[in-house]
């Protein structure tokens, strides 16, 4: 939908306190600035600086500022720079604004003939005959300003109450001209409003002596293309053809001129393009119950339009010097924090266009072939990133027959016009720009065209010849658009895992072994760079759908970037792994799922279907009614019966908050607090245990209870890693485990950072981490054997349902194996779990013995008394067991037979994904560089910095999932 009408002042109406708070933060924001303003100050004023030579101190200072703001290392959300930039500043002074939103038209006919024209222009984006989806948008009431010039209003003037048919009338009786200008304001597409825009919009009717009708179109991301161009065309027949409810009269084409900056040149010229593909196919289009013809415009007028959205112009790198854009290299290092605007969903790279439709000509302009019979287009640039495209449009444009009034103003930044308007360039372009548009009014064509350079501070013009413009033919320059879109953009799902496919059958046809690369590794296994298997893009959410509640994601997805993505819908997976950092992947080929306490089964028993890609390269499907048999075996078999490259999740309703209760021995006395969310303590398990603490009795029957914020509830386990964050207190014993530095420490206590602190220091090789199910019988007598010979508390207890034989997962020696072939559940349920003896799941994750060989002994004496009292091991617990001895827990045959039939035996097995290599560890700590560092207090500190160059702490500090009062109360 389109953006509501900000409320206007009124005459008893003060806005000063409004202006007051804005001024006060824009001090704040400004303050930290001081020292660049100084510095670029000074360098201005000793001529040592590049935009000297052209820019005034102020338009230095201007681009210096704004540079920083665009190009900072801490950028805002999408969302909140949307809030922040679109904020109405209330109207004053010499100007006249009247609001209107064009209604809905009974027909679809403005759609209909939008889509005729992307659908006939979509040949022209690429060599292929196949159309790309296209997401139709919904015809929408799309607003926009009546703006005009006041000339007998004060500076400070608020507008008159009255109706806005009133303000109209008004405005119109101060009109001069019949020139009207339908203007697009810039913002890259994402920011902007018709609000922000009225100093310019006044101006130009003011110099054109017209009015100017300002569009408030739909914003990306959230109405990615053709919405914002639909709204365009809806603007444009509103004015030709008024609504039964509008105040305005008809307005002739030819006295109507196009305008914009930026995305906004982009979109007029998007929009004259449009308009001539009716022409060519000779149709009308039904608007509000007649067929109308659509005319063309007077002309078109850009500002710095942007015409190339692949950025794939030499201009946007080149330039940067004399631009505060970010370049695209700038640009990529910059991490836009996730909100419930962006990434998207399903995932693209531009926030304005879905990725197939990048090249298309109504969005990269540049890849428009046919101009014939456009009327005059005006275009002006400045030495800036954008130069290259609009220098070639003009060339393009001229080269059809089109007049074309080309400006280039020497060393001036991205829409230098609108941001130093006092600057005698800006009046200069100002003057051209208006200047044009009176020209091409009521004479259709009847302009000379002209390509002239301005020369920065004296204005000195050079005419320019437009074959000069640029040397990039037709072809080179679709050719660069093209490769720009191929190098930057990551292939569709199928086209990924042709990808793979083809690399995985290169090495089976060599009998080569390989490793998959996901993006990072804490692996200390050995392997050489050209034999892995690169799947790191498989990264995003592809689709949720809410119809069916399900969620089409790829196996690198972590667990807080699915849960954003599905709430964002009021949905959730049945199933979420406890700590954000592990993948949709990790959950399906490993094995965990504690955050529902195995309610809903584990994760694979929440998924409809996989694709994989097999040893021998072939890209099949699984699921419990398809090749059964591989869905069943290859959840927990880390790997190795495939590549996993697609899951289908199943998703149910998300609830608020989850009501927790708590129970101890001896029970609490009352509870005081109701939330977990801003908890005294944030590290959930000494939450629950003060929670819980007995208060003089030993009364079981009163239970804690707790309402906690649904993702906070599954994540209530990253902070601490469970207890495991606080062995980092016991190695660094100066510092006291006590509030004050978990909260000091709270970057470093987060799982991603606690896991790559704990192998980058080394430490991991003393660490037991030792998940276990057993039988509920023998339970006790674990835990009893764990407490005598580990010492390590507290241990972490879950009830779990089995899962029946042939299977990786925990199971007793009862088997089930009709349950291979069970039918899927139902979309948005989760799977029912088969009847058998629950088990006991017991989390032992804590430091043991010091010396290696002590350590290793240890971890097997536990695994010979877990074997011998009738329980399973989970694969991603450390395995120390020989060969044998793992087989004698786990079905051989059964695993050897799949591994057959499906060609998987040239990939490693389970025993050798999952052993610990001891020996491997020991060879390290020979050389004495290994030794030194893992010395106390190197090999800590050591552990910290590769964990702070991991950057993983602005994960969570950016999180959209923890629980905010103001949006999720």
């Amino acid at each position: 939908m389109s953006t509501p009408p900000a409320p206007q002042p009124s005459e008893t109406e003060t806005s000063s306190s409004l202006t007051v708070r804005q001024q006060a933060k824009l001090l704040l924001e400004i303050l930290p600035k001081v020292p660049l303003i100084v510095q670029t100050a000074l360098l201005h004023i000793l001529h040592l600086s590049e935009s000297a030579k052209h820019l005034d101190l102020r338009g230095e200072l201007i681009v210096a500022v704004l540079r920083s703001f665009l190009q900072t290392n801490k950028p805002r959300t999408i969302s909140s720079t949307q809030r922040l930039v679109n904020r109405d500043p209330g109207v004053k002074g010499r100007i006249w604004v009247a609001n209107y939103a064009a209604p809905v038209p009974p027909e679809t006919g403005v759609r209909d003939a939008l889509t005729a024209a992307i659908e006939a222009l979509q040949h022209h984006s690429t060599a292929s005959s196949a159309k790309a989806p296209l997401r139709l948008p919904k015809i929408v009431a799309v607003e926009a300003e009546w703006t005009g010039y006041r000339a007998a209003a004060a500076k400070d003037a608020t507008l008159p109450v009255m109706s806005e048919r009133e303000r109209y009338d008004e405005m119109q009786k101060e009109v001069q001209t019949p020139l009207t200008v339908l203007y697009f304001h810039g913002g890259a597409y994402y920011v902007g409003d018709p609000c922000a825009y009225r100093a310019v919009t006044k101006k130009l009717a003011k110099l054109t002596g017209g009015r100017c009708y300002s569009v408030r179109y739909r914003l990306a991301p959230q109405d990615p293309f053709p919405a914002a161009l639909l709204d365009a065309l809806t603007s444009y027949l509103t004015l030709l053809y008024p609504p039964p409810d509008a105040y305005h009269e008809a307005v002739e084409a030819q006295n109507i001129v196009f305008s914009g900056d930026s995305a906004g040149g982009n979109l007029s010229l998007a929009l004259l393009q449009t308009l001539l593909e009716p022409r060519r196919q000779k149709r009308t289009i039904a608007w509000f119950g007649e067929e109308r013809e659509v005319p063309l415009p007077a002309g078109v007028a850009a500002c710095s339009p942007w015409m190339d959205l692949t950025q794939s112009s030499p201009s946007w790198e080149a330039n940067g010097a004399f631009d505060y854009l970010p370049t695209p290299r700038r640009h990529r290092a910059i991490s836009i924090p996730p909100c419930e605007a962006w990434p998207a969903s399903p995932p693209r790279t531009s926030m304005y266009a879905d990725d197939a439709l990048l090249a298309h000509p109504l969005a990269t302009l540049l890849m428009a072939r046919d101009w014939t019979g456009a009327p005059p287009v005006y275009v002006c640039t400045g030495w800036e990133l954008l130069a290259d495209e609009d220098k070639y449009i003009a060339k393009h444009l001229r080269s059809q027959g089109v007049p074309v009034v080309f400006e280039e103003y020497e060393g001036m930044p991205h829409c230098f016009v609108l941001l130093m308007p006092g600057m005698p360039n800006a009046q200069r372009c100002f003057e051209g720009w208006t200047g044009f548009m009176k020209a091409v009014v009521g004479t259709f064509g009847g302009i000379e065209s002209r390509a002239v350079s301005v020369k920065a501070k004296t204005l000195e013009e050079t005419e320019l010849s437009f074959e000069s413009l640029s040397e990039v033919t037709e072809e080179a320059m679709r050719s660069r658009v093209l490769k720009s879109i191929a190098d930057n953009v990551p292939a569709p799902p199928e086209a990924s895992a042709k990808l793979i496919a083809s690399s995985v059958r290169a090495f089976f046809d060599r009998k080569e072994p390989y490793r998959i690369f996901h993006g990072s590794t804490n692996s200390t296994r050995p392997f050489r760079r050209d034999r892995f298997v690169d799947i790191s893009a498989l990264n995003n959410v592809l689709e949720v759908n809410e119809a069916r509640r399900i969620a089409l994601v790829e196996p690198n997805v972590p667990m807080d970037r699915l849960v954003e993505n599905t709430l964002r819908h009021g949905l959730i997976p049945p199933v979420v792994m406890e700590f954000p950092g592990i993948t949709a992947g990790g959950g399906y080929a490993g094995t965990a799922g504690e955050s529902s306490s195995f309610k809903h089964g584990f994760f694979d028993d929440t998924i409809n279907e996989v694709e994989m890609v097999l040893a021998n390269g072939d890209v099949v499907k699984a699921s419990p009614t398809e090749r059964a048999d591989l869905f069943r075996g290859a959840a927990g078999a880390v790997g190795t019966l495939g590549i996993t490259t697609l899951i289908e999740l199943q998703l149910i309703e998300a609830k608020k908050y989850v009501k927790t209760t708590y129970h101890r021995t001896r029970t609490v006395a009352e509870a005081v607090e109701l939330t977990f969310s801003g908890a005294w303590d944030p590290w959930y398990y000494l939450h629950v245990e003060e929670r819980t603490k007995a208060a003089g009795t030993t009364d079981v029957s009163a239970p804690a209870v707790d309402f906690i914020p649904l993702a906070e509830y599954l994540f209530r386990y990253d902070r601490g890693g469970f207890w495991v964050g606080a062995a980092a207190f016991d190695y660094f014993r100066p510092v006291p485990f006590n509030r004050f530095f978990r909260w000091f420490l709270d970057d470093f206590l987060h799982t991603r950072m606690l896991y790559r602190a704990l192998h980058g220091s080394g430490e991991s090789a003393r660490f037991m981490v030792q998940d276990l199910a057993l039988p509920y019988e023998n339970a006790e007598k674990f835990i009893d054997y764990t407490t005598e010979h580990t010492g390590i508390w507290p241990l972490w207890l879950c009830p779990l349902q089995q899962t029946p034989a042939p299977t990786f997962h925990p199971h007793t020696d009862r088997p089930a194996p009709a349950a291979a072939s069970a039918a899927p559940a139902a979309p948005g349920a989760a799977s029912p779990r088969p009847k058998g003896r629950p088990m006991l799941n017991i989390g032992l994750w804590g430091f043991g013995a010091k010396e290696p060989a002590a350590f290793v002994a240890q971890n097997r004496a536990l695994e010979d008394k877990l074997h011998a009292l009738g329980g399973m091991k989970w694969l991603y617990a450390h395995l120390y067991q020989s060969r044998d001895d793992f087989w004698r827990t786990y079905d051989a045959a059964w695993y050897d037979a799949l591994r057959a039939k499906y060609g998987a035996d040239t990939l490693p097995t389970v025993y050798d994904k999952v052993k610990v290599d001891v020996n491997a560890r020991a060879e390290e700590l020979k050389q004495w560089r290994q030794r030194l560092k893992a010395t106390w207090p190197l090999a800590g500190l050591w552990g910290i910095w590769k964990s702070i160059q991991s950057k993983d702490y602005k994960l969570h500090r950016n999180a959209e999932w923890k629980f905010n009062k103001e949006r999720d109360a």
